[in-house]
Protein backbone atom coordinates (compact mmCIF):
# COMPACT_ATOMS: atom_id res chain seq x y z
CA UNK A 1 0.00 0.00 0.00
CA UNK A 2 1.26 3.72 -0.44
CA UNK A 3 -0.18 6.77 -0.38
CA UNK A 4 -0.50 9.52 -3.70
CA UNK A 5 -0.57 13.08 -3.34
CA UNK A 6 -2.08 14.45 -7.22
CA UNK A 7 -2.86 17.98 -8.14
CA UNK A 8 -6.44 17.71 -9.57
CA UNK A 9 -5.92 21.01 -11.77
CA UNK A 10 -3.06 19.89 -13.30
CA UNK A 11 -3.41 16.31 -12.97
CA UNK A 12 0.32 15.94 -11.79
CA UNK A 13 1.31 13.54 -9.46
CA UNK A 14 3.17 15.52 -6.27
CA UNK A 15 4.46 12.96 -4.26
CA UNK A 16 4.85 9.39 -3.23
CA UNK A 17 4.81 8.29 0.68
CA UNK A 18 4.40 5.16 2.27
CA UNK A 19 2.39 6.27 5.41
CA UNK A 20 -0.38 8.21 5.60
CA UNK A 21 1.60 10.53 8.16
CA UNK A 22 4.14 10.78 5.58
CA UNK A 23 1.51 12.32 3.00
CA UNK A 24 0.30 14.51 5.43
CA UNK A 25 3.64 15.85 6.39
CA UNK A 26 4.61 16.58 2.81
CA UNK A 27 1.28 18.74 2.28
CA UNK A 28 2.33 20.76 5.30
CA UNK A 29 5.65 21.19 3.70
CA UNK A 30 3.75 22.79 0.62
CA UNK A 31 1.34 24.74 2.57
CA UNK A 32 4.19 26.57 4.28
CA UNK A 33 6.30 26.88 0.74
CA UNK A 34 3.41 27.69 -1.57
CA UNK A 35 0.07 28.59 1.00
CA UNK A 36 -3.56 27.07 1.25
CA UNK A 37 -4.89 27.58 -2.36
CA UNK A 38 -1.98 25.42 -3.43
CA UNK A 39 -3.56 22.82 -1.37
CA UNK A 40 -6.94 22.96 -2.17
CA UNK A 41 -6.43 21.79 -5.46
CA UNK A 42 -5.01 18.48 -4.21
CA UNK A 43 -6.09 15.20 -3.51
CA UNK A 44 -4.67 12.40 -1.25
CA UNK A 45 -5.44 8.65 -2.65
CA UNK A 46 -4.37 5.45 -1.23
CA UNK A 47 -3.04 2.70 -3.92
CA UNK A 48 -4.37 -0.68 -2.79
CA UNK A 49 -3.97 -4.31 -4.92
CA UNK A 50 -7.32 -5.92 -4.73
CA UNK A 51 -7.93 -9.23 -4.68
CA UNK A 52 -8.06 -9.79 -7.74
CA UNK A 53 -4.86 -8.52 -8.51
CA UNK A 54 -5.58 -5.30 -10.14
CA UNK A 55 -4.44 -2.12 -8.73
CA UNK A 56 -6.62 0.40 -7.72
CA UNK A 57 -6.72 4.38 -6.36
CA UNK A 58 -9.08 5.21 -3.89
CA UNK A 59 -9.39 8.94 -2.71
CA UNK A 60 -8.97 9.56 1.35
CA UNK A 61 -8.92 13.87 1.16
CA UNK A 62 -9.25 16.70 -1.00
CA UNK A 63 -9.16 20.23 -1.03
CA UNK A 64 -10.06 21.73 2.05
CA UNK A 65 -10.18 18.45 4.05
CA UNK A 66 -6.64 17.93 3.47
CA UNK A 67 -5.56 21.27 3.88
CA UNK A 68 -7.66 20.85 7.57
CA UNK A 69 -5.70 17.41 8.40
CA UNK A 70 -2.10 19.20 7.17
CA UNK A 71 -3.28 22.31 9.57
CA UNK A 72 -4.28 20.23 12.72
CA UNK A 73 -1.62 17.86 12.06
CA UNK A 74 0.63 20.94 12.93
CA UNK A 75 -1.32 22.13 15.56
CA UNK A 76 -0.08 18.74 17.57
CA UNK A 77 2.93 19.12 16.37
CA UNK A 78 3.58 22.44 18.51
CA UNK A 79 1.51 21.13 21.08
CA UNK A 80 3.91 18.93 22.08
Amino acid sequence: MRYELWDVDSGNQVEICQTQQDAIDAVRELLALNGEDSIRSMMLGVIRREPSGKVRMFPLLDGDELLQQAQETQTAVRSS
